[in-house]
């Protein structure tokens, strides 16, 4: 939704401003579906594997990840979003208890949702 390019992030930096669509706007932030974790993810290409499951599953709308543990690193985050744009045209995900939007569920759905988002599971056959 918002693949800013040189010209856009030049003109943001010169006048200090930036255009109000896509996920510059708060209601276009909130997730769209849901991706449980359920299985035990270790090293970088665990995570590059999850991330190409949420982004072939999302393709472009914005994926709530539950289930992640909190000791998950950097590394591992850069990973799973590398892959989850180039498997999909994902631009914007939470990750429930990790990403600042989602110290919660409810957060990351926003509360202008109605009903729960769709909802996937990523196990240890999604792994293989």
């Amino acid at each position: 939704m918002n693949r800013e390019g040189g010209p856009t992030a030049l003109a943001a930096a010169l006048t200090g401003r930036i255009p109000a669509y896509g996920y510059h706007l708060d209601r276009n932030r909130f997730g769209d579906l849901k991706i449980i974790v359920q299985t035990e993810l270790k090293g970088i290409t665990d995570y590059a594997t999850l991330g190409h499951f949420a982004g072939k599953t999302a393709q472009d709308r914005v994926p709530i990840l539950t289930g992640v543990p909190p000791s998950v690193s950097q590394d591992e985050l850069k990973y799973l979003s590398v892959a989850i744009a180039c498997a999909g045209s994902v631009s914007h995900y939470h990750i429930v208890g990790i990403t600042p939007e989602a110290p919660a569920e409810e957060a990351a759905c926003g509360l202008n949702k109605i009903g729960p988002p769709d909802t996937f599971l990523f196990g240890p056959k999604e792994l293989k």
